[in-house]
Order: structure tokens, then C-alpha cells, then sequence
């Protein structure tokens, strides 16, 4: 345990080396003296095979013990292979279980209902679809920060309760100590005019609320520029300029295991780029 790890996604550059992959198991299954483990560790997929007769008993046995998100220590060469998941795979020379997992884990290789999903969300967000949503989700946050940095605007918090209410009377109220009704911030857009009034150009990120009808969008992350154009066709313009040239930047996620997942991102009038 005292050796170093590689990272799945550096395997590219240790192929015919010998490393040791600390990650979690997904898939796991056998035939005869064969046995494969598919695991992952946040930064891809790997699937390691063993053969029973170059590996020590122990790790055969181990093995046979595993299930499904169990953390294991995988030793042994890495080579290219298109077919495996990622693209690379692991000739097995020994395998350590770190920590086991129960086996009526919650989530299982089958179809759950939303419901159900949601209620073990903590358990979800290990699924590759879930991992993919936030990849793309990280990437098109750090476009949006990169952009405003760039062009010399000013990121400011605002607050997520307040006072007033934005949009829409009654709308996720909730009590303030003693200090009355709070509500949830539906926009960061009067905060923001104050703040462009003091610094310029700013922009706001951050969670707003909103009622609608599909639950997992009633808490939305947004951004609100505020700058001092001379009207708001001219700012309109601006930010159809500018932000053409910056949004390709999420070509560069790497979405290694979310192939199949029915997703396409687009943007602009190009072409469907980034498949999920």
C-alpha cells in the first residue's frame, strides 16, 4: 500500500510499464480461468484482466470476493487495446481489496426509476451519465468565469436569500429567525445593477430558484452581466460577438465513458460536436 498510484486517465503514458491503479469496481465477471474487473477512479475507466495461473492465489481469491463499488488496488502492465473502455487495459499481477461494499448496494446495472434515483442521489452521481452532466457542466462554468476574467468584469456574489421577492409573489419562502419572510433569489439582477454602478463591468454567478415543472431544474446556476453599454441592443451585440468565439472551449471535455448516454451538445449554427 505504500507504492504509488497512477491515474487511469495517465495511462496513456505508461503503456508496457507496470503501475498500480487505486479505483472503485463497476463491472465485474468471469469465465473460467479468466476473470476482468472494470473499475473506475474518477478519471476514467479501466478494465483489467486476470488469469489465474499468473496471479497469486490471494489475489484470485480477492476476486472472487469483490462486488460492485468495492475499492481495489490493481498491479500490473498496462497495454493499448481499442476494444477495452478508454482504450487501454491492465494484465493483472496482483489484486488488493481496500475497502469492501455491501452487496445490496442501491444501484445496481439496471434501470431505476427517477424516483428511486433521486432518493439515492449520493449513490447516482457515481453512474456515468451523472459524471458526464457534471464534466460538461464544470467545463461550461469555467468558459463563462474565463470569459468575463478576460474581458476585465468583476465576479460578485450575491445573496441566495433575500428580503424580497424577484419575480413572483410567495415563491420558496422560507422564515429568517426572527427577522420575517426570506425568500430564495431568483435572479442576481438587482444586486448586480447596484454593483455595475460601483465597479463597472460585473457579472454575477450562482444558484437561482425558478418554478418549474421538472424538478431537477427548480435550482438553476446563472449568470447576469452588468456593464455600462451605451443600450441594451449594443450589449446585446457584444455578447453575441464575444461569446461565439469562447463556447467551442467545451470541445475539449473528456467524456471517456459517457458514449450512448443520448446526448448532444451544440452551439451556434455548427453542427452537433460533442456527442454523449
Amino acid at each position: 500500500m505504500n507504492q504509488s498510484s497512477t491515474r487511469i486517465a495517465d495511462l496513456k503514458h505508461h503503456v508496457g510499464a507496470v503501475v498500480t491503479v487505486r479505483a472503485w469496481v463497476t463491472h465485474l465477471r468471469s469465465k473460467g480461468k479468466v476473470a476482468f474487473v472494470v473499475a473506475r477512479d474518477g478519471t476514467g475507466v479501466l478494465q483489467a484482466v486476470l488469469v489465474k495461473s499468473e496471479v497469486p492465489e490471494a489475489s484470485w481469491n480477492a476476486f472472487a470476493e469483490l462486488t460492485q463499488e468495492a475499492s481495489v488496488a490493481l498491479t500490473g502492465e498496462v497495454r493499448a487495446d481499442a476494444r477495452a473502455p478508454g482504450g487501454f487495459e491492465m494484465g493483472v499481477q496482483t489484486l488488493e481489496v481496500i475497502g469492501t461494499s455491501p452487496n445490496d448496494y442501491p444501484i445496481q446495472p439496471k434501470e431505476h426509476g427517477i424516483d428511486f434515483l433521486l432518493d439515492n442521489r449520493t449513490f447516482w452521481l457515481r453512474s456515468q451519465r451523472q459524471v458526464a452532466i457534471m464534466r460538461v457542466r464544470h467545463e461550461l462554468e469555467q468558459a463563462v468565469h474565463d470569459f468575463f476574467y478576460a474581458r476585465d468584469f468583476i465576479r460578485c456574489d450575491t445573496p441566495i436569500l433575500t428580503a424580497a421577492i424577484g419575480e413572483r409573489a410567495g415563491l420558496f419562502s422560507t422564515d429568517y429567525f426572527d427577522e420575517g419572510t426570506a425568500y430564495l433569489a431568483q435572479t442576481g439582477q438587482l444586486y448586480g445593477e447596484a454593483l455595475a454602478a460601483a465597479m463597472g463591468r460585473i457579472y454575477t454567478f450562482g444558484p437561482t430558484f425558478r418554478a418549474l415543472d421538472h424538478r431537477p431544474l427548480h435550482e438553476l446556476a446563472g449568470t447576469d452581466p452588468a456593464t455600462f453599454q451605451p443600450d441594451a441592443a449594443s450589449l446585446a451585440a457584444w455578447i453575441r460577438t464575444q461569446v461565439g468565439s469562447t463556447l467551442p472551449q467545451v470541445d475539449r471535455i473528456d467524456l471517456y465513458e459517457t458514449r450512448g448516454c443520448g446526448v448532444v451538445l451544440s452551439w451556434g449554427a455548427e453542427e452537433p460536436v460533442l456527442p454523449v
